[in-house]
């Protein structure tokens, strides 16, 4: 009973000590002492609590990799959490916040996207929905915008199946995004370069259709 209460109060006293820690933004002292918590008492419910909490505190010194590491190990390790929506969501941000060149690395947003996609699925009651939802939007423009640069690319040098690929993609997955307008009208400028008459046209008609207050219309009209 002894080594139990000892036990305790020695996982207690480093716990508490690394919420000041936390408390008084000394973020690295905490880190260091959660992880500890985690060496000596991997079990406990404190070193569940713990690991979140450092986390937390990675992501507030901009360690994000490492704040993204934790986090999933937390939600691997421990998925009935009652915090486990917070867990999802810091996940989330995190991962949000490596994103920095979409041109350069594009693997992140689009795991962004497939994660905020999880989070409003599982946790669509919860206090950090609107954030997740607020960040997907953002996130969307960023993936279509990635789409279609490719799209452009390949339609500069007259790559006119792949850049149609691209295109369709914004089409199908990014139609509330800015791209959208401009994809369908370089649809219809593909379809027209092929020869493709009858189909150029059926494009033509949905930009018309949907796309009234596009500066396209405009560039279509000259």
């Amino acid at each position: 009973m002894a080594d139990v209460k000892n036990f305790e109060e020695s996982a207690s006293a480093l716990y508490n000590l690394g919420i000041q820690q936390f408390k008084i933004k000394k973020y690295k002292d905490a880190i260091k002492t959660f992880a500890k918590i985690e060496s000596l008492y991997p079990f406990s419910e404190l070193a569940v609590k713990g690991r979140l909490i450092a986390a937390v505190a990675n992501y507030e010194i901009d360690d994000y990799v490492s704040a993204s590491d934790l986090v999933d190990d937390y939600i691997q390790m421990y998925p009935n959490s009652q915090n486990i929506d917070f867990a999802y969501y810091l996940r989330i941000i995190s991962k949000y916040m490596q994103i920095q060149d979409i041109d350069l690395d594009p693997k992140v947003a689009y795991e962004v996207l497939e994660l905020s996609n999880e989070f409003i699925k599982l946790f669509s009651n919860s206090e950090y929905a609107v954030s997740v939802k607020k960040g997907l939007t953002n996130v969307r423009h960023h993936v279509a915008g990635k789409e279609f640069s490719i799209g452009n690319f390949y339609l500069k040098r007259g790559e006119y199946i792949a850049a149609l690929k691209r295109f369709n993609v914004i089409l199908a997955q990014y139609d509330d995004t800015k791209y959208f307008p401009e994809s369908i009208y370089r649809i219809y400028e593909i379809y027209l370069a092929l020869g493709d008459r009858e189909t150029s046209q059926k494009y033509l008609s949905m930009f018309q259709k949907c796309c009234k207050d596009s500066i396209w219309i405009n560039l279509n009209k000259q």
